[in-house]
């Protein structure tokens, strides 16, 4: 589909001419973004990381960090995008844009040394910094510990970003010394409207697809005249097979979208949880519900992995490490 499209920054940009297995990691540098780094290709470093537009817990969106490096760009066919570039407010002309608060922290507490991870913790901070229920404890200790600042920024939310330079602490001091976001703050403002729609995708370079249906049913009837296509939801399996074996497939069919797999049902019995719903959204909106669920997220990989990771995908690899099976 020639119209495949995605906003980076705020501009539209086309998806064509990258093949369908491009990653949105390589999608950017190609236009220039170079903030956004491969570190790793395998979702564990997190240099790459950017922040995604997705449906919110407690506001219509939340500003979700996920690792470049996995993520196939037509994944994000339809779908809005921040880089670290994007974070930063033109300044007038002739003058340089004024640093977004979590890089100016970064910059005065001497959280960046090389740089090259920067532009990742940038991104991944961003998204705590603009978390809707983070808030500032009334007293300076209550609530803190070395894991949860004064300002409620969550540490967990920067463990899936490495760092060979700085020892961590001054990444921590600007992650603690971060107030609340504005309310002129254009990306906090944006929560508070609609995330984009899912957009129906056939996205077709030379002889391979990436196709993403509007309804299960679709996509099953798909799947039946596709038998070789490859399922894929967050890509935190698929985009590792892609990046380091060089996999390749014909026909890549995503149902991270599809409404029909992403219920969460609470019964006085049961639990019913859609298999395309992120780790990070069924946490949270299970809340500690299921005590042996709230132990396994903060173990299961990183946040960013959990931004974008499956129950379903977890159990579909038939992975024998696959770290969700023994809880389930």
């Amino acid at each position: 589909m020639v119209g495949a499209r995605i906003t980076v920054n705020g501009e539209e940009a086309p998806i064509s001419p990258a093949a369908p297995h491009t990653t949105v990691l390589d999608f950017l540098r190609e236009r220039g973004l170079t903030g956004t780094k491969e570190g790793c290709a395998e979702g564990e470093c997190g240099a790459c990381s950017v922040l995604v537009a997705r449906p919110g817990v407690n506001k219509p969106t939340d500003w979700v960090a996920v690792n470049a490096c996995l993520v196939p760009v037509a994944a994000l066919d339809g779908q809005e995008i921040v880089t670290a570039e994007g974070l930063a407010t033109a300044g007038e002309p002739g003058c340089p844009p004024s640093l977004h608060p979590v890089q100016e922290e970064m910059a005065v507490r001497g959280g960046s040394q090389c740089g090259y991870c920067t532009p990742g913790f940038v991104c991944s901070m961003a998204a705590e910094y603009y978390r809707p229920d983070r808030c500032a404890h009334p007293e300076p200790t209550e609530g803190t510990d070395a894991e949860h600042g004064p300002n409620g920024f969550d540490l967990h939310a920067l463990s899936g970003n490495l760092c060979r330079c700085t020892g961590y602490r001054p990444i921590r001091d600007a992650a603690f010394a971060v107030g609340q976001p504005a309310d002129e703050d254009p990306l906090a403002q944006r929560r508070e409207q609609a995330p984009p729609a899912p957009v129906a995708t056939e996205y077709v370079r030379d002889d391979s697809a990436f196709v993403r249906r509007s309804t299960l049913a679709e996509t099953l009837q798909l799947l039946r005249e596709r038998p070789d296509a490859v399922v894929v939801a967050g890509s935190t399996d698929w985009g590792v097979e892609v990046n380091i074996r060089a996999r390749r497939a014909g026909c890549v069919v995503a149902i991270d979208r599809l409404p029909e797999l992403r219920e969460l049902r609470v019964e006085d019995d049961s639990v019913e949880i859609g298999a395309a719903l992120t780790l990070t959204e069924i946490e949270r909106r299970l809340n500690g519900s299921v005590p042996l669920l709230a132990e396994l997220f903060p173990q299961f990989a990183s946040r960013l992995i959990r931004n974008s990771a499956t129950f379903g995908g977890n159990l579909g690899t038939g992975s024998p490490i696959g770290d969700s099976p023994p809880a389930l």
